[in-house]
C-alpha cells in the first residue's frame, strides 16, 4: 500500500526575486512540491544572516498545521560566523531550532548552455556563494535549478530583461529528493528500509569493507545493532566482524576468481535492467555500449544478475561494485571518463526497485560512487552519479581530516555527510635498536663529563648498533670513526628524536566509539599539541608555564639546552624537584620536548573520567 507523505516544505528565496517577479524557479518548485502531496509555503527574506529575520522564519514555521518536513533554500552564502577569537562558538540558530533538512537548491547565475557544455556544472561565482559557503551550515547540496536567460523586449522597459528560467527536470529532481527525504523520516522504524553499502577496492576480497581510517566492518556492527535497538525489522545479525565477514563472502563479491563458487543471495531480471538503460540518453546508451559490449558480452547476458551482498529483514549490507577494472586492469580506479558497467547500474536498481531502500549508507571513504563521469556539481540527468543513484536520501560517514574527497561525495552524489575521527593518533616513539642507540648516546655524553675512561668501550658499542641499525645508510653517511663520534652523534641525535617525535596511528576508528583510555589521551594531545590561531599548542603553554627559554613546536629539537639556576630553583621551591632534575639531565630541545610530552600525558589523563 503506497504510504501517505504530509508535511510542509519551507522555500526560502530572496525578496529582491519577488520584487522583480522573477519567481518562475519558486512556482516551479511549488508546483512540483504539490504534485507530491507536500504542501510548499514559499518565503522571501532580505538577508538569512539577520536574526530578526531568523526569528521572524522560527516563529512562522514552528506554528504550521502540519509539521515542517524539509526546507529548500535558495540563498546563497552561509549563516556561520566564522569567527576569529579565541573560545567562540559556532551557532546556526536557524537551521538548529528548525532541526530538518535543510538542502541548498541553486539558482544559476550562467545560462543553460553553459550549464550543458561544461564539465565544471557551475562558473566560480556561483560555486561558492552556491555550493562552498552554504556547505559551512551543512547543507544537503542538490541541483541547479534554473538559469539565466534573455526575455523578448520589454515593451514599456524598451530593453531586454533577464529572468530565471526553471529547468522542468532538475525541479522534479529536487521535489523527489525532498519527497524521499520526508518518506524516510516519516516511516516507522520497523517499516524503515536501509541499504549500507561497503567500498571493495581493489576488487578482492581481502580489500572487502576498506574505509581509510575506519574499522568498517567492526564500523558497520555497530550500526546493524543501533538499528535493531531503535526498532528496525532486522534479524540474526552476526555476533563479531569475523561472523559478518564469513556471511558477506560466502555470496558472491567481486572477486572474480571466486566468482562461480560462491551462492547468490539476491539478483535482479536482466530485462529489467535492459528496460531501465534503454530509458537512458542516446549518448549515455553509446558510451556504454563502447566500452562494455564487447567486455560484458551482452549478448549473452544470463536471464538474471547477481547482486553482492546480505540482507538482514529490512537491512541490506551491499558490496559495492566494481566499476570495470577487473575486466581491464588498465583502468583507473579515479579516471573520470570511465563509464559504470551494466552490473553496476543492475546494483543500484536493485536497491531502488527491488529492495526498495528509503536511504542509502555508503560506509567509510572512500567509495567509487562519487567518482563516475559527469559534471563536478550541478548534475545532470546524463551525469553518472544521479543516474546510478537516482534522488534516493543519502548519508556518508567520512573521514573528518579529508574534507576534499568528502565534498566530492556531498556535490555529486548529495550526501550528507557524518564526519568520524581519525585513527588514534600517538608518537612513533622509537624501539629495538634504535631505542638502544638513543640510550647510548645519552650514555656517551654522560661519561664525557663524568667518567671519560668508558668512552671507548661506549664508542664501540655505538659503532656495532649503528652497523646493525644501518642508521648511517639513512643519515647519508659512512661508518663512524670511533675516535671522533662527536659530529656523528649530533646528527644521529636530531634525526631519532624527529623519529621519535613522529605521529603515527594506533589502530583503527570505530563508528561510535570513543578510543580506549590509552589511545583517547594520545589523540587529545596530538589535537592540542598543534597552536592555532590566537591558541598555543599544549607543549608550548607549558614549557612558557615553567619558563623555559625553548619552543617544542618552534626550536629545533637538536638545539642545545640547560635548565637556567633561576628556574631550577623556583621548581624546587614549588615541590618539583623530580621535574628540576629531568629538566637540568636534558642536553638537547628533544630531551625537552620528551618531558613536557610526559607532562602533558599526566594533564590529559586527569580529566579523562574513569570508566565505572
Amino acid at each position: 500500500m503506497q504510504q501517505t507523505i504530509s508535511a510542509t516544505v519551507a522555500i526560502l528565496f530572496y525578496r529582491s526575486h519577488y520584487l522583480a517577479g522573477n519567481t518562475a524557479p519558486i512556482d516551479a518548485l511549488c508546483a512540483a512540491l504539490k504534485e507530491r502531496g507536500l504542501t510548499p509555503i514559499a518565503l522571501y527574506v532580505s538577508s538569512l544572516r539577520e536574526p530578526d529575520v531568523q526569528a521572524e522564519i522560527v516563529a512562522l514555521l514552528e506554528n504550521l498545521e502540519q509539521p515542517l518536513g524539509a526546507i529548500l533554500n535558495t540563498t546563497s552564502f552561509s549563516l556561520a560566523k566564522l569567527q576569529r577569537e579565541a573560545g567562540s562558538t559556532e551557532t546556526i540558530p536557524l537551521w538548529q531550532s528548525l532541526n530538518v533538512p535543510v538542502l541548498q537548491v541553486i539558482l544559476s547565475g550562467g545560462s543553460r548552455e553553459q550549464w550543458q557544455e561544461s564539465l565544471r556544472g557551475l562558473n566560480p561565482r556561483d560555486l561558492a556563494m552556491n555550493v562552498a559557503l552554504p556547505e559551512v551550515d551543512g547543507r544537503i547540496i542538490t541541483r541547479a535549478v534554473s538559469f539565466k536567460a534573455v526575455q523578448a523586449r520589454h515593451p514599456q522597459l524598451e530593453t531586454e530583461v533577464v529572468i530565471y528560467e526553471p529547468d522542468p527536470n532538475r525541479i522534479a529532481w529536487v521535489a523527489e529528493l525532498t519527497h524521499n527525504l520526508i518518506r524516510c523520516a516519516q516511516t516507522p522504524a520497523e517499516n524503515r528500509k536501509i541499504a549500507l553499502i561497503l567500498a571493495n577496492y581493489p576488487n578482492k576480497d581481502g580489500r572487502l569493507a576498506n574505509g581509510v581510517g575506519l574499522d568498517t566492518l567492526a564500523s558497520c556492527l555497530r550500526i546493524l545493532q543501533a538499528l535493531q535497538l531503535e526498532g528496525y525489522d532486522i534479524t540474526d545479525i552476526p555476533d563479531s566482524t569475523q561472523a559478518l565477514i564469513q556471511q558477506l563472502t560466502s555470496g558472491i563479491t567481486n572477486d572474480r576468481e571466486l566468482f562461480g563458487d560462491r551462492r547468490i543471495n539476491q539478483q535482479i531480471a536482466t530485462q529489467k535492467v535492459w528496460d531501465f538503460f534503454q530509458q537512458l540518453s542516446p549518448d549515455i546508451q553509446r558510451a556504454m555500449g563502447e566500452r562494455w559490449q564487447e567486455r560484458e558480452q551482452w549478448d549473452h547476458l544470463p536471464e538474471f544478475l547477481p547482486v553482492s551482498g546480505i540482507q538482514w529483514g529490512n537491512i541490506f549490507v551491499g558490496i559495492q561494485p566494481s566499476r570495470g577494472y577487473d575486466r581491464d586492469p588498465s583502468l583507473n580506479y579515479h579516471a573520470p571518463d570511465l563509464e559504470p558497467t551494466l552490473h553496476y547500474l543492475a546494483f543500484y536498481l536493485w536497491i531502488q526497485t527491488a529492495f526498495q531502500a528509503h536511504a542509502v549508507i555508503h560506509l567509510g571513504k572512500h567509495g567509487n560512487l562519487e567518482w563516475l563521469p559527469g559534471k563536478s556539481v550541478a548534475l545532470s540527468h546524463d551525469c553518472y552519479p544521479e543516474i546510478a543513484l537516482a534522488p534516493l536520501p543519502h548519508f556518508y560517514p567520512f573521514i573528518v581530516n579529508d574534507p576534499g574527497e568528502g565534498t566530492q561525495a556531498k556535490r555529486r552524489a548529495h550526501a550528507c555527510i557524518i564526519d568520524h575521527l581519525t585513527p588514534p593518533l600517538t608518537r612513533a616513539e622509537l624501539y629495538g635498536d634504535l631505542e638502544k642507540l638513543e640510550a647510548l648516546i645519552d650514555e656517551y655524553y654522560e661519561a664525557q663529563t663524568l667518567d671519560p675512561s668508558r668512552l671507548r668501550t661506549i664508542g664501540d658499542r655505538l659503532g656495532q648498533l649503528f652497523q646493525t641499525s644501518q642508521l648511517h645508510q639513512d643519515l647519508g653517511i659512512g661508518l663512524p670513526d670511533v675516535n671522533d663520534l662527536n659530529p656523528l652523534l649530533t646528527v644521529a641525535d636530531s634525526y631519532l628524536c624527529e623519529l621519535k617525535e613522529a605521529q603515527i596511528r594506533d589502530g583503527l576508528h570505530i563508528l561510535g566509539q570513543v578510543p580506549p583510555r590509552e589511545q583517547l589521551r594520545d589523540l587529545i594531545i596530538s589535537i592540542v599539541r598543534s597552536p592555532h590561531y590566537q591558541r598555543l599548542g599544549l607543549t608550548q603553554a607549558i614549557a612558557i608555564d615553567l619558563g623555559l627559554a625553548f619552543d617544542p613546536i618552534l626550536d629545533p629539537l637538536d638545539q642545545p639546552f640547560s635548565l637556567s639556576p633561576a628556574i631550577e630553583a623556583r621548581l624546587i621551591q614549588q615541590g618539583k624537584s623530580a621535574l628540576a632534575h629531568q629538566l637540568k639531565s636534558c642536553r638537547i630541545g628533544g630531551d625537552v620536548v620528551n618531558v613536557l610530552e610526559a607532562i602533558a600525558q599526566t594533564q590529559v589523563e586527569r580529566l579523562i573520567p574513569s570508566p565505572p
